[in-house]
């Protein structure tokens, strides 16, 4: 009896499950719920059908193929071809796929879209060379890490290096696949006999790039060795430009850390068969990202402005890690405009350097990097607004001058207004400030800071001067802020006891002349006011008449502007203190220009400084001056304390910073033209009494 209960129940068992195995709907898997086709015809992609039974596809839409149209148990391969090219400028919705077994309604939907046969973008990423291979490879990856369904979207990457030898190269598009949801290289080309060196092969390079992979609009980075403007026949320095006979400054030092700016001697181009390399092609690249040593000279630049409407580029050494590819090629293909996005790019290789350096090879906190439009200059003659033999370049103070058709002068500004080590010195902040004479507001006198080192409240700059005008308007000099400087408010200079010039300086070196060309050269002090056809015809008499200069877009003022604006000794006796760089001059050459049209306005006293200046440093000095004018110390004896607490010059201070790092070549130092005997207050006229003098801190 027992036994018969036992194979009763075994049966009942056995007919309930294959009930539940009737009633179960036969697995089955798609890799993926969307595929992208290439943009031309005859080109596909493919995703695969895994099912435990047989299985049927169908399909809507239209401008495209599928095959085969089922497949059995097990896994299958589905191809969907292209029938015909996407002239589009965006990506389109071809249709969907519906994956099914016979019994299943509703199916496996699988859309499909095809990218536009011209890309929005194709970027290059060119790296000739084999002695940096390692570190070219770990740019790919991370050009790879970048790379999503969304990165680059409708553009396209592809990269031509050199893996094997120097006598070949491959050129490989970057994509991501979604039916496998990962980053692909795919080889487009490849090339025998090719030489790095040979302006002809990088011709060819450019012109299959443009012709395998079309595009609206077109990105170029060349990462390599660079030795800035130097000829390759030069391949060592000038025996005048040694130190010693047998010197090559360009070779590495033993031991020293590998960089981009050495190796593959011989497979050299000049910047002009670059140039032409470009010249010759039929479609114009967007911009140029040098991932190189020393490029970011005016030479470079200035050689290929008409062939580059943007440059990426470093006037020092690149570290051999470059630029971080997984973060910059995001911004690469935003949609914003390229100055913006190229902007960014920079943003991403100072952070890396400056913040997150431990994670690169060397380890090494060196980095610098600039922006520069190259293009302006043609575009303004072309259209006749520029005088095209006006054009002067500059290359000592990296200044590009020209003349207005009407007369005007203008300039391109390609060096960087801020020092290379402010962004790393914050300084300490004001907490040991000293304690003053008490007085009440406007008891010593009025003073006003004119603030054009940026535009905003959100800079590491705004709260040190913010504070330092709350703090002297409590010892009773009557401090105003002025955050948006225009050329109007510096003719109001003579309103103030005290007026502070808290902005960029330049120099700025332009020819006249028609039969023989002059030369002229004067500091000039940089503000943020745009110039707009409002603001040109409100200061056009100073524009036409040289006074006043449009650079990067914005108004700068000579010398000249502040003699014509206070003429008569209007200034009636103010006193100036300028941070503004080369105010005097530099390179150990004293230029009074800015201070000469101050004092024959009527200033009594203009303190500024020599060569470009810390930041850092400039500021301490005025907030140690300043104090020391309000306790109602000589502007010499007030400066002298300055030098006293924070150095004689700005080396000196830098170096007690302890950074480890080599301070800029020249050192600025303060020097103060007119009456050094200067004070906002006579002395003893202060009431209250004193507290005890304190240490004041660096700003």
């Amino acid at each position: 009896m027992i036994r018969i209960l036992r194979h009763t129940l075994c049966l009942a068992l056995l007919l309930t499950l294959a009930a539940c195995e009737k009633d179960r709907e036969p697995r089955i898997e798609v890799s993926t719920g969307e595929i992208h086709l290439p943009g031309d015809a005859s080109s596909g992609t493919t995703f695969t059908v895994s099912a435990e039974e047989p299985w049927t596809l169908s399909y809507t839409g239209e401008g495209f193929a599928v095959t085969p149209d089922g497949g059995a148990r097990g896994e299958t391969t589905v191809t969907v071809t292209a029938s015909e090219p996407n002239s589009a400028k965006a990506r389109r919705k071809l249709g969907t796929i519906t994956v099914r077994h016979p019994a299943n309604k509703d199916g496996y939907p699988v859309e499909v879209y095809q990218r536009p046969a011209v890309a929005t973008q194709t970027l290059l990423l060119y790296m000739p060379g084999r002695s940096l291979i390692d570190y070219y490879e770990r740019n790919i990856e991370g050009v790879s890490a970048a790379v999503t369904n969304q990165i680059p979207g409708d553009g396209r990457i592809l990269v031509c290096y050199q893996p094997e030898k120097h006598s070949s190269a491959v050129l490989q598009e970057i994509r991501y696949d979604p039916a496998t949801e990962r980053c692909e290289r795919t080889t487009l080309k490849t090339y025998d006999g090719f030489n790095a060196g040979n302006p002809e092969k990088v011709r060819q390079l450019f012109a299959d790039a443009a012709e395998l992979a079309p595009a609206q609009n077109y990105g170029l980075i060349i990462g390599c060795h660079g030795k800035a403007w130097i000829p390759v026949a030069s391949v060592s320095l000038s025996y005048s430009m040694r130190r010693s006979a047998e010197d090559d400054l360009w070779a590495a030092p033993p031991g020293a850390k590998q960089t981009r700016s050495f190796g593959d001697k011989g497979y050299e181009l000049n910047i002009t068969e670059l140039k032409e390399a470009l010249e010759a092609q039929q479609f114009r690249f967007d911009y140029l990202i040098f991932d190189d040593c020393f490029m970011a000279n005016i030479e470079t630049l200035y050689d290929l402005r008409s062939v580059i409407g943007y440059i990426v580029a470093s006037p020092c050494e690149v570290m051999g890690d470059g630029f971080p590819y997984d973060r910059i090629v995001p911004h690469l293909f935003e949609t914003g405009p390229v100055a913006d996005r190229l902007a960014e790019t920079c943003r991403e290789f100072w952070n890396l350097y400056e913040n997150e350096y431990q994670s690169t090879t060397w380890k090494e906190q060196s980095g610098c990097i600039s922006l520069a439009v190259t293009s302006q200059l043609d575009a303004l003659a072309a259209q006749g607004l520029v005088k095209k033999d006006s054009i002067y370049v500059d290359a000592e103070n990296g200044m590009v001058s020209f003349t207005y058709s009407c007369g005007a002068l203008g300039g391109i500004l390609l060096t960087d207004t801020e020092s290379e080590a402010d962004a790393a010195l914050p300084g300490p902040e004001m907490e040991d400030a000293p304690a003053l004479l008490a007085a009440e507001n406007g008891t010593v006198g009025n003073a006003v800071i004119y603030y054009a080192f940026d535009n905003g409240v959100n800079s590491n700059r705004y709260p040190y001067y913010s504070y330092m005008k709350d703090y002297w308007n409590g010892y009773g000099l009557d401090t105003h802020l002025d955050m948006m400087v225009t050329v109007s408010d510096l003719k109001r200079m003579a309103d103030y006891d005290l007026a502070i010039l808290s902005a960029h300086g330049a120099y700025y070196t332009y020819e006249y002349g028609w039969l023989w060309k002059k030369q002229a050269t004067a500091p000039i002090i940089l503000l943020l006011e745009k110039s707009d056809f409002w603001n040109d015809l409100r200061y056009g008499l100073e524009l036409l008449s040289h006074r006043v200069i449009k650079v990067n877009g914005c108004y700068a003022v000579t010398g000249d502007f502040f003699g014509n604006a206070y003429r008569g000794g209007k200034l009636n006796g103010t006193i100036v203190l300028s941070e503004t760089c080369e105010f005097y001059g530099r390179s150990g050459h004293v230029d009074t220009a800015l201070s000469d049209g101050l004092l024959s306005g009527g200033a009594k006293a203009v303190a500024g400084f020599v060569n470009n200046v810390y930041s850092v440093y400039s500021r301490s000095m005025l907030w140690a001056t300043v104090n020391r004018l309000i306790e109602g110390e000589t502007l010499q004896q007030a400066i002298d304390y300055g030098l006293e607490v924070y150095g004689e010059n700005d080396i000196v201070w830098y170096l007690n910073q302890n950074t480890g790092r080599r301070p800029h070549s020249a050192a600025s130092y303060p020097i103060i033209q007119g009456d050094a005997a200067a004070r906002l207050t006579a002395p003893d006229t202060l009431t209250n009494g004193a507290a005890e003098q304190q240490t004041p801190a660096a700003a």
